[in-house]
């Protein structure tokens, strides 16, 4: 008789420390179903560290229910605890790992998703305002929340690739641009933002392969081709950039900002005196028609209208400065005359370009005073009252 008695006092036992562990969990989810969120994770973290329930796949479940609700709760209660989302993320990748019979599968991957977007849009967000940093490490928390369920969130990876090279985290832009590309991502801007990285570390010759696979894999893309000519821009190499502006012109003939850039590359060969003197006059005159093709697609361009009156002044200046190392003799004086004349002219002819970009923008000092010392120069005098 004594023996059983025993026996059924030890099992009692047994049951009751069982119990006791269990009841941890259970007591944590009494509270989650009334929205105690801080003492309902105060009995789960107590549930996870012990022996009888710590590989049990229904307590990580509940702890991330818990931190996923404490994460989305708004009233502020529990701003005081530590990334909870990222707790919930933890939790819910522990209940899948001892989860052999998937009994939880299902919403696992419905909360999963849910927090991937909600990373997903803080990194939106803190893209938005600048914060690239915050907003590479949230769009690539995103990608890892997904990447959890099997899911594979390229654009998520992409975005947190871009906030890398705007924070220029140079290291990391390039590790996320290379999964994407061993992945063939279709999308042509990756192409551009591989060759910004590598040209950026000062890999030039494979910065310009990845501008080439991207011209070869999507040849009527526009974007791939400034980015051509950005990268012959800005390694100097003037005529393949040239060469590349006549390509994307024939492809976009009516853009602004193609005709823009041409003339900008001929504007600075104006000055550039390893050509001669007849290149120099040429290239004079390529900048001023590209400026213009530039306007007549956009009347407005304040930018295009400046710099075709700043390319008539230089040349102006460079006359009447000819003109100014003459002496005093009877021919030289002639020469004089005739070199002020014709550096007037030129001034005559900057005029209107500039009187428009007063026009559009009548806020541009710069402006203003070139009128004024123009007008001035010219003689006429109620042009520069109405400026004064």
């Amino acid at each position: 008789m004594k023996k059983t008695v025993l026996a059924f006092i030890m099992l009692f036992t047994i049951a009751a420390v069982t119990y006791g562990q269990t009841r941890n969990r259970t007591t944590a989810y009494n509270h989650l179903r009334r929205g105690e969120l801080a003492e309902a994770a105060q009995y789960i973290n107590m549930a996870i560290t012990h022996e009888k329930t710590m590989n049990d796949p229904k307590t990580w479940f509940y702890r991330g229910n818990i931190y996923y609700d404490i994460a989305t709760d708004s009233s502020g209660k529990y701003d005081t605890i530590n990334e909870p989302l990222l707790t919930a993320v933890n939790s819910f990748e522990k209940a899948m790992k001892y989860d052999e019979k998937n009994q939880y599968l299902i919403e696992i991957m419905r909360y999963m998703s849910s927090i991937a977007n909600f990373y997903y849009r803080q990194g939106y967000e803190s893209f938005r305002d600048r914060d690239f940093e915050k907003a590479m490490v949230q769009f690539h928390t995103a990608y890892e929340t997904n990447e959890a369920i099997d899911r594979i969130d390229t654009a998520a990876l992409y975005n947190a690739g871009l906030a890398a090279e705007n924070a220029k985290r140079h290291d990391k832009a390039k590790e996320f641009y290379l999964q994407l590309y061993e992945w063939d991502y279709d999308d042509p801007g990756l192409y551009e933002s591989l060759s910004n990285v590598y040209r950026e570390t000062g890999d030039t010759t494979r910065s310009f392969e990845f501008i080439e696979i991207g011209r070869e894999k999507y040849p009527d893309d526009y974007n791939i081709l400034i980015a051509e000519i950005n990268f012959h821009i800005k390694t100097g190499n003037t005529q393949a950039a040239l060469n590349s502006l006549e390509k994307a012109i024939k492809k976009d003939s009516a853009n602004y900002t193609i005709w823009f850039a041409l003339g900008d590359m001929y504007d600075n060969m104006i000055t550039d005196t390893t050509y001669t003197e007849e290149q120099q006059n040429k290239y004079f005159d390529k900048a001023v028609n590209a400026y213009e093709q530039a306007i007549e697609y956009k009347p407005d361009y304040t930018n295009a209208y400046f710099n075709i009156g700043a390319i008539y002044v230089d040349k102006a200046s460079e006359i009447q400065n000819e003109a100014n190392q003459l002496g005093m003799s009877q021919d030289e004086l002639k020469e004089y005359d005739r070199l002020t004349a014709k550096a007037d002219s030129l001034l005559a002819k900057a005029l209107p370009y500039l009187e428009n970009a007063h026009k559009y923008n009548p806020e541009d000092m710069i402006v203003v005073q070139s009128l004024k010392q123009i007008y001035n120069r010219l003689k006429m005098d109620e042009k520069l009252k109405e400026l004064e």
